[in-house]
């Protein structure tokens, strides 16, 4: 009889203490023994490629009909995709027909090697058709963009002119109502007559000009006016708010508006007997200066013991816009040959005229084809 020595009571205990007599998989795969004295043995994933996972992977990678479900995919191929290439990064479709292959910056729709438009559904829109973009906020593809240059241009330009076209005022309009915001025209000085709470000056009058209106609300808003042309020497403003619009008040630009010399185009009124013969006139801002030659052609006058004519007044009238009728009178010197001490007077009398008025001496006298030079140098309002 053979003997085993070796193995104590204290031995045999221990190794049955570590014997597995259990074990589990979890959910994930992973397999867990346990031992006799109940302590768990971590032993690994135990899912390896089964019947049912080798079919699947079979499938999807030789063009089944699986789909594949992954939480991440990661393509680190750089191959250049063309319409022509064969091994792309990513594809979607086959080779034969329409599909549409993907690298790092570029996607290129295609149908059997040759390039294709790109369609990018916009909203509901489910046509197959290439959208057509009507507003700026829509998108398209560069392509589309490029082939339709022309007619993007002629819809910036519409709404560019659009966000500054104006609109003609009319007649009889009371300015008090235009509370829109934009810009509107008064192209005739006979319609703002016509109409009511346009600015107005003692030279100027109302005359046609451009209205702007800006709004912050219903409660608060401004407008400026511009008369035209040559009388473009100011522009005048006012506010609303809060149901008043206050008075129209002045801005005026004379450190920028110059009408140069003038020698024709402008309209004097002159007494009977008088008849303008040249004038060179300049306006700089609110001063008026030149001269103004009168030939005079009725019966002589001669000066009275006060150094008077009979008819003196009245004799010459200045243009509308160029007219003294801010202040109360503003001498004027008239030249005349032989007779040095004649001077004109311009009366704030809202016409505009310039009077004779003689020198101390009396006994001179005025004839029949007497030049009469009016020195010009006034401020009008």
């Amino acid at each position: 009889m053979a003997t085993v020595t070796g193995l104590t009571a204290e031995r045999m205990l221990a190794i049955e203490a570590q014997s597995i007599v259990d074990g589990n998989v979890d959910a994930e795969g992973n397999l867990f023994l346990i031992r006799y004295d109940g302590q768990t043995i971590a032993a690994g994933t135990v899912i390896g490629p089964n019947a049912a996972s080798k079919a699947y992977v079979d499938d999807i990678t030789k063009g089944g009909t699986q789909d594949l479900k992954v939480k991440s995919l990661k393509i680190t191929a750089t191959n250049d995709v063309s319409a022509t290439s064969t091994s792309p990064p990513f594809q979607i479709g086959d080779d034969s027909g329409a599909n549409m292959v993907i690298d790092g910056n570029e996607i290129v729709p295609r149908n059997n090697g040759v390039g294709k438009k790109l369609y990018l559904e916009y909203g509901a829109n489910s046509s197959t058709s290439a959208y057509t973009p009507t507003d700026p906020g829509d998108f398209s593809t560069k392509g589309y963009a490029d082939a339709n240059l022309a007619s993007a241009k002629t819809y910036a330009d519409s709404k560019v002119a659009s966000a500054i076209a104006s609109t003609e005022l009319g007649t009889g309009v009371n300015l008090n109502t235009i509370v829109t915001p934009g810009v509107y025209t008064q192209g005739s000085t006979a319609e703002a007559v016509a109409g009511t709470n346009y600015p107005s000056s003692a030279t100027q009058g109302v005359v046609a000009g451009l209205l702007e209106v800006f709004v912050a609300s219903s409660t608060m808003m401004w407008q400026r006016y511009t008369p035209y042309g040559q009388y473009g020497d100011r522009v005048y403003i006012r506010g609303y708010y809060s149901g008043t619009w206050q008075p129209w008040k002045t801005l005026y630009t004379a450190d920028i508006w110059d009408t140069g010399w003038i020698t024709s185009g402008l309209s004097f009124g002159v007494a009977s007997g008088y008849a303008i013969e040249s004038y060179q006139l300049r306006k700089v801002g609110s001063q008026v200066k030149g001269q103004v030659n009168v030939t005079y052609s009725g019966t002589t006058l001669t000066t009275d013991a006060g150094g008077n004519l009979a008819d003196k007044n009245n004799v010459l009238t200045m243009p509308s816009g160029w007219r003294n009728t801010s202040k109360a009178w503003a001498l004027i010197n008239i030249w005349v040959s032989g007779l040095p001490n004649w001077v004109g007077r311009a009366y704030n009398d809202g016409t505009g005229t310039i009077d004779l008025v003689a020198g101390s001496s009396t006994g001179q006298s005025l004839t029949s084809g007497t030049v009469l030079r009016f020195v010009i140098d006034y401020f009008i309002d």
